[in-house]
């Protein structure tokens, strides 16, 4: 299994990824992606995660073939969303954009906006 860890920070009032854009190539094996709170969100938890919910803490801008993406997991305390991708070789190249969303102990919600033009997104090569 491939695994990759994106810093999610509070910048301003929204929320900033590193790397915003991740790439991962075609593998036999599934690649894990991990989106991880950093100390900027240290009394932050990601909402909930989940098809039917109207604001989650993880949502595709546009729907992925199925089979492309398991279901996204949120931890136990709130800190760590995650989601594995399935691109094998000879699989179709895409781009996948996405929003995060983060609730502050204050009960603020802070979420992904376009940084430099871009949305924050996961790349299929």
């Amino acid at each position: 299994m491939n695994i990759h860890i994106i810093k999610v920070s509070l910048v301003g009032n929204h929320l900033r990824c590193t790397p915003h854009r991740c790439a991962i190539h075609a593998d036999k094996a599934k690649t894990l992606i991990v989106w991880v709170l950093d100390e900027t969100l240290a009394e932050g938890e990601f909402l909930a995660v989940g098809n039917n919910i109207p604001s989650p803490g993880f949502q595709f801008d546009k729907k992925p073939p199925s089979g492309r993406f398991d279901p996204e997991n949120l931890d136990t305390p709130k800190r760590h969303v995650s989601i594995m991708n399935s691109y094998h070789p000879g699989d179709q190249s895409d781009e996948w954009e996405y929003t995060l969303r983060v609730r502050d102990a204050d009960g603020s919600i802070y979420e992904t906006i376009t940084h430099r033009g871009n949305h924050p997104v996961i790349i299929n090569r």
